[in-house]
């Protein structure tokens, strides 16, 4: 926003009529105003030095640079170019910013500008990085498409399968690799010593493993695991628990959740139906399985969904 000064062209005056004479005035309160008639007073003016706050204006009493009767230059409201100036109450005069040549000038040089920059600019149509044109069918024209000479051998950290997937590689700026917008393949997991991979009869076993979600956040963790040297699968003496957890398995660097993790797992108890969950610890990527109550499952599992951060 800009303000514009006033009474700084043509000297302005005051004057008082005596039915003969008009003779210059000195002292005379000069206020602005937003209309000829009523309205209201604008006071939010500013003095010639641009930073002094003001409310009105006097005219000149002789005694300094101005000559008697001289209404000092002042700035208005911002982009306000028109006042209505009243001296000692008197009728209103219409007051015209001061500066508005300059302002015209200056846009009348940047319009020249423009021309001057459009009709260069104009000049690039169906040149090679210049305006593109289209064809007949509303394309870029063949000239001017960019024509990659990288290949996807030059991506670092990237690779093809063969035969290809169609896969489309992502470049990730954060990590400056190259990444499949596929989620990861499945990775094995080993389980603690005296553990074992559980099946159902007749079914393959649920080996342990993971994989990362295209997102590169969620993993996926799967897997049921039972004991290798009896059936239940927290340590037990005469049908009841000494010990209500075990570790059964530890998740690699890399995978490991961003704090700590708690689930409700499923699982198979021998007798009565008893609570076990399972905790992912953010610091060693333990997965440790917790029982309640009296009775211990023969087997759980270890299917759940975590994220990274």
């Amino acid at each position: 926003m800009t303000r514009h000064l006033f009474c700084s062209g043509a000297p302005s005056w005051t004057f008082a009529y005596d039915g003969t004479n008009t003779p210059m005035i000195g002292l005379a309160t000069i206020t602005a105003w937003d209309a000829q008639t009523g309205g209201t007073q604008i006071t939010d003016l500013l003095a010639a030095d641009g930073t002094t706050p003001i409310s009105y204006v006097q005219s000149a009493d002789g005694s300094g640079d101005d000559q008697l009767g001289q209404i000092p230059a002042f700035y208005g409201p911002d982009d306000v170019v028109q006042l209505w100036l009243s001296a000692n109450d008197g009728p209103r005069v219409l007051a015209t910013a001061s500066d508005l040549d300059l302002m015209v000038a200056d846009t009348s040089a940047a319009i020249a500008s423009f021309s001057s920059d459009l009709s260069t600019f104009e000049n690039t149509f169906g040149e090679v990085n210049g305006v593109a044109t289209l064809d007949g069918d509303g394309l870029i024209a063949a000239s001017q498409r960019w024509d990659p000479t990288m290949t996807v051998s030059d991506c670092v950290d990237a690779s093809v399968a063969s035969p290809a997937t169609g896969d489309v590689l992502i470049y990730q700026s954060g990590t400056s690799k190259w990444t499949n917008t596929h989620d990861s393949s499945w990775t094995s997991l080993s389980w603690a010593s005296g553990f074992q991979s559980h099946s159902h009869p007749g079914e393959s076993p649920s080996n342990p493993r993971y994989r990362v979600a295209r997102d590169g956040r969620t993993v996926y963790l799967r897997g049921a695991v039972e004991r290798t040297d009896g059936p239940e699968l927290l340590p037990t003496s005469g049908g009841h628990r000494t010990g209500n957890s075990v570790v059964v398995a530890t998740l690699p660097s890399g995978v490991r959740p961003s704090r700590h993790q708690m689930f409700s797992v499923g699982s198979q108890y021998i007798n009565s139906q008893s609570s076990i969950r399972m905790e992912i610890y953010e610091t060693t990527g333990d997965v440790e399985l917790w029982a309640s109550g009296t009775h211990h499952p023969t087997w759980a599992s270890i299917d759940c969904i975590y994220y990274l951060d």
